[in-house]
């Protein structure tokens, strides 16, 4: 399968042979690095088909440990303080960006807490997308958000003759089967000064406490590094304006059309990644940082009951 970044198909090598999934169970999905520009992908790719039945039925089941509107709700309403503590970080990363009478989309709506942050701190006309009807019954009736397609975004674009002047997008793109047909279809639809705001997870960094198979968590179908995200970006038109990593939220950036006059990041701030030998070495080492992690933590409990007996 071609890079998606570079269009190479005959300098790629196996990273990873199985995925982790929120099910607990391994799933035989590889993952390979492109050798000539870092991209780290699944080859060959899951199908369209298998992945909107993981999203649409199997992945609230895995992640909230339930499906159906009344289940579905209570779970989100246990964590609604995080959720709503996460907005307010996010709201506060892009609000230099957003216009009180801004159009705004967000891909991936879930259940709409991010948009209602939005909707309660400004007067913007806010949209969302979010594929699993329950899910998108939760943003529409628990959290007020009265414009919210049940779709997918590949469909939700070809019917949309809207302009949106900020998009956003929390974990979702590195899922995204075809990264450059989204980003053309986002620019398509953005205004012309608009932005775009991404949360994802960044492969150059994974966390310590996971695996190199639960990293390559099954549904990711990309695994991007500053470097690669970067260049992704440019090749699709897109300028990044600015940017911030930590492991709570991940790597967080908002770009915008080349041609707007405002000053991009410069390139030098996304070398992360960019020496692909480096990055080779760094993910078939995962599992012993991984281990290490395990062990370290094992050491302070044991300590810590030790202390307790003594005292």
């Amino acid at each position: 399968m071609p890079c998606a970044l570079c269009g190479s198909d005959n300098s790629i090598v196996r990273i990873a042979s199985y995925a982790g999934s929120k099910s607990g169970k391994r799933v035989k999905v590889p993952t390979v690095l492109c050798r000539r520009c870092g991209l780290l992908y699944n080859d060959p790719m899951p199908s369209s088909h298998t992945l909107m039945h993981y999203y649409a039925q199997e992945y609230p089941v895995y992640v909230h440990g339930t499906n159906g509107y009344r289940a579905l709700l209570e779970d989100f309403k246990r964590h609604e303080k995080r959720k709503g503590e996460i907005g307010l970080i996010v709201f506060d990363f892009i609000r230099l960006f957003l216009r009180d009478d801004d159009r705004v989309l967000e891909i991936g709506s879930s259940a709409g807490f991010f948009l209602r942050t939005l909707q309660e701190r400004t007067q913007c006309r806010i949209t969302g997308v979010e594929p699993n009807k329950d899910i998108a019954r939760i943003a529409s009736e628990y959290n007020g958000i009265s414009d919210i397609r049940i779709d997918f975004f590949e469909s939700f674009a070809e019917k949309n003759r809207d302009t949106f002047d900020f998009v956003a997008m929390q974990h979702v793109f590195e899922h995204v089967r075809d990264p450059n047909g989204w980003l053309r279809d986002i620019r398509r639809m953005l205004s012309k000064n608009g932005y775009i705001y991404m949360a994802l997870p960044i492969a150059s960094d994974f966390k310590p406490s996971r695996s190199l198979e639960d990293s390559m968590e099954f549904g990711h179908v990309y695994h991007y590094t500053p470097y690669t995200l970067h260049r992704l970006l440019l090749k699709n038109g897109f300028k990044i304006v600015k940017w911030s990593f930590d492991y709570a939220l991940s790597y967080q950036i908002i770009a915008t059309p080349i041609e707007h006059q405002i000053d991009g990041c410069p390139s030098a701030e996304f070398k992360d990644g960019g020496d692909i030998a480096s990055l080779e070495r760094k993910l078939k080492s995962q599992n012993r940082r991984y281990f290490l992690f395990r062990l370290k933590r094992k050491f302070r409990y044991l300590i810590s009951r030790m202390v307790g007996w003594i005292l």
